[in-house]
């Protein structure tokens, strides 16, 4: 069984970087769509990814 090499910190970080990229497009379509609803998730998802992303960084100084 193969495993996948273990990722530096600079390729996680970037894939993070792509996953939000990804997602903020995704969101903005679904924004386009006026659904009020949507405008609530976008903040969250946008407060949890920050959230996500400041951890990886605080990870990394530990």
């Amino acid at each position: 069984m193969m495993t996948e090499p273990s990722l530096t910190e600079t390729q996680r970080l970037e894939r993070l970087e792509q996953q939000v990229a990804a997602i903020t497009v995704r969101l903005a379509q679904l924004e386009s769509a006026q659904a009020p609803v949507v405008a609530d998730m976008t903040k969250s998802l946008f407060a949890a990814a920050e959230g996500a992303t400041q951890n990886e960084s605080l990870n990394h100084f530990q």
